[in-house]
């Protein structure tokens, strides 16, 4: 809900800034909203943690299919307005992997995420199943199968819920306990109400479209249980949960220049943000540690963070010397009575370089976002250490499909002073089916310069005929404070761009060249020499 106030105080900001064109203002990661039955218009984009209140608290609670933004109204988790739904998907050994649910513990509850609520609920028998898989790529066919499952969860009266933010489904009345025994999990559920009533106005489910390619089967009907399912890349948001565990803190984010010029964006500052997901107050040391030449290790000493809450702890910036791709890692001392510290250390990859300015280390774009048919800039701040000029940007372009098509339109980059006014402008790039859904590069034919002091380089997107998304982003949940904008065509005062999200925006820089003495200044160099001549001789002359 917090973010979803964000994005509409973010909203609110662009219309006192673009005047009427706020009705253009189109946030809709467009390689992920499922149109279909049961679609929401309401693509707020949400992600990531649990949402403050849940009733599992200090319990392992591991997000096994992270959102990145997509949504679905097509019954991907339990929905509120379809009485008989079926549902299998897989969640790949990478995925279990980098969630750190740990081999040979029990899952005791499944979790979900919900992007937009829905209107009215409905209830009747859900049952959950699960299974444990080498597989890679969904390998279950489109015929419904419980073969080989565990049934983990029968709730003959499960209320669906619908309102925004996660909820968990604690097992109850399954065969059998399911142990993860590594590797991937399928995941099975069906529902059914067929007399009760039904919900009307769809929830619709934040979900994961570029993880795993038709990695998902479901159907749902309004008359039976269905038996045929349909393949969908959508699949939810999942979390998995343990109650032998207990899980109090996690380093979910570290933030920091990914790509850092040497030496215009040294010190490269680092932020950590901690979140601690218990119903108490915690106290623990935290330690950053970077594997470059030289080494790099401090630690804040007694930190206490209040229950359910996530803080950004700063630490002063380092000073590397060598160009050099490092480890970056963040790790927080156990809570009181904490057992699972796999997500008490989070690392990053940097790249300490001499030309790149960038947040994304990779490239892989998440989505993309647009402003319909109107004019806006795409903006990434960045911060210059002594003298130093932008020659040029490279900016992911992306491109969705017809009529939403970015081919045919012409872009250019820009750079914006700290006061938002436009001081450079590449020429126009003419978009075409080899150029999108890449990284672009623009030139500056007038590098602008800049002296201890924040500046912005963006992608001008102009008008067009037709709604078109073409600024390619990486997901970043909870997003960085005070770095990624939106600006009018004009420059100006930005707005914080949508929330989640950061800009696959790098800036190239280059030394300034040294300034030509005038013809005065030549004579007073001139001057000098020959005084600084005539007393070494001097000099000699007396020590012989």
């Amino acid at each position: 809900m917090k973010k979803l106030l964000l994005l509409v105080i973010a909203l609110f900001l662009i219309g006192a800034g673009f005047g009427q064109k706020v009705t253009k203002y189109v946030p809709v990661n467009v390689s992920g909203v499922e149109q279909g039955d049961g679609y929401s218009t309401d693509a707020s984009i949400r992600f990531g943690g649990l949402t403050p209140g849940d009733p599992n608290t200090d319990i392992l609670q591991a997000w096994v299919v992270p959102s990145q933004g997509s949504t679905s109204g097509n019954t991907r988790c339990p929905g509120n307005t379809w009485r008989y739904q079926r549902t299998e998907y897989l969640i790949m050994p990478s995925e279990m992997a980098a969630s750190g649910y740990p081999s040979g513990q029990t899952v005791d509850g499944i979790g979900f995420l919900i992007g937009t609520a829905g209107t009215t609920s409905q209830t009747g028998n859900l049952k959950v199943y699960l299974m444990n898989t080498p597989n890679t790529t969904y390998q279950l066919g489109t015929s419904w199968t419980t073969a080989g499952f565990t049934k983990v969860c029968e709730i003959a009266a499960f209320t669906v819920p619908i309102a925004a933010g996660s909820y968990t489904i604690n097992f109850a009345g399954g065969d059998a306990p399911f142990t993860y025994t590594g590797g991937g999990v399928y995941v099975a559920w069906e529902f059914s109400n067929p007399v009760g009533t039904l919900g009307t106005g769809a929830l619709v489910a934040l979900c994961n479209s570029t993880g795993l390619l038709n990695g998902l089967y479901g159907q749902r009907s309004a008359t039976s249980m269905p038996t045929t399912l349909a393949a969908s890349s959508f699949r939810p948001a999942t979390f998995f949960v343990n109650n032998a565990l207990t899980d109090i803190l996690t380093v979910t984010n570290i933030y920091t220049t990914e790509k850092a010029p040497i030496p215009f964006g040294i010190p490269n500052k680092v932020s950590v943000m901690v979140n601690n997901v218990s119903a108490s107050s915690a106290t623990f040391d935290l330690t950053l540690s970077i594997n470059s030449t030289p080494p790099v290790t401090v630690t804040q000493s007694g930190l206490t963070i209040a229950a359910n809450t996530s803080l950004v702890y700063d630490f002063l910036g380092w000073n590397p010397t060598y160009l050099q791709n490092v480890n970056v890692t963040a790790t927080a001392t156990p809570g009181a009575g904490e057992n699972f510290l796999l997500n008490n250390t989070n690392t990053i990859t940097v790249q300490v370089n001499n030309n790149l300015f960038s947040y994304c280390f990779n490239n892989v774009a998440s989505g993309a976002y647009g402003y319909g048919t109107g004019s806006v800039i795409w903006a990434s701040k960045y911060n210059m250490s002594g003298p130093g000029k932008i020659t040029g940007a490279n900016i992911y372009i992306y491109s969705s499909t017809a009529p939403n098509s970015s081919v045919g339109n012409t872009v250019s980059a820009v750079v914006l002073n700290s006061a938002g006014v436009i001081v450079a402008q590449s020429a126009g790039l003419l978009l075409t089916a080899g150029n999108v859904n890449a990284m672009n590069n623009f030139t500056f034919a007038t590098p602008p310069v800049f002296n201890n002091e924040a500046f912005y380089v963006g992608l001008f997107q102009p008008t067009a005929a037709a709604a078109w998304y073409p600024m390619g982003y990486m997901s970043e949940a909870p997003q960085r404070p005070g770095t990624f904008y939106i600006f009018a065509p004009t420059g100006g005062v930005p707005s914080a761009a949508p929330p989640d999200v950061k800009w696959m925006i790098e800036a190239q820089v280059a030394p300034v060249p040294g300034t030509i003495p005038t013809l005065s200044q030549w004579g007073l160099i001139l001057l000098g020499l020959t005084l600084l001549g005539f007393g070494t001789f001097y000099i000699l002359r007396r020590g012989a």
